[in-house]
């Protein structure tokens, strides 16, 4: 895929990834595209757009996205007609935050239990699609 043709969808959606820009498409396309998001450890209107700034040497622009208003309320003042290399980022929610770190404190140890508990434990431990 060419970055300057394509949109990034990042964070807690189901699939994120590098996602083809088509001509209008906008946030909530590009959020579809990516499977949608994973409820309930998803800050959904907490998302961003980061777009690359017009201007050389300048920091990219960040645009607040309010999924939860566009789907629920049918209000589009956020659903932004997206350009080629733009980012959507929705992140998680503060208890999936304290997840990863718990997970993260802890996979030390799986890796210690592994030979105990054999290597079928660990590796589904290890192979948990809601694991970041």
């Amino acid at each position: 895929l060419y970055p300057h043709r394509t949109v990034q969808v990042l964070g807690m959606v189901r699939a994120p990834g590098h996602y083809i820009l088509k001509h209008g498409m906008r946030a909530s396309d590009a959020l579809s595209l990516a499977g949608d998001i994973v409820r309930p450890m998803a800050s959904p209107d907490r998302s961003v757009l980061v777009r690359r700034s017009t201007e050389a040497g300048k920091d990219p622009i960040t645009y607040p996205i309010y999924f939860y208003e566009i789907y629920e309320n049918g209000d589009p003042t956020t659903n932004y007609v997206l350009e080629p290399g733009d980012l959507i980022y929705v992140p998680p929610t503060a208890f999936r935050r304290a997840a990863f770190f718990i997970e993260d404190l802890l996979s030390p140890i799986a890796a210690l239990l592994s030979p105990i508990l054999g290597p079928a434990s660990f590796a589904l431990y290890a192979a948990d699609p809601n694991r970041r």
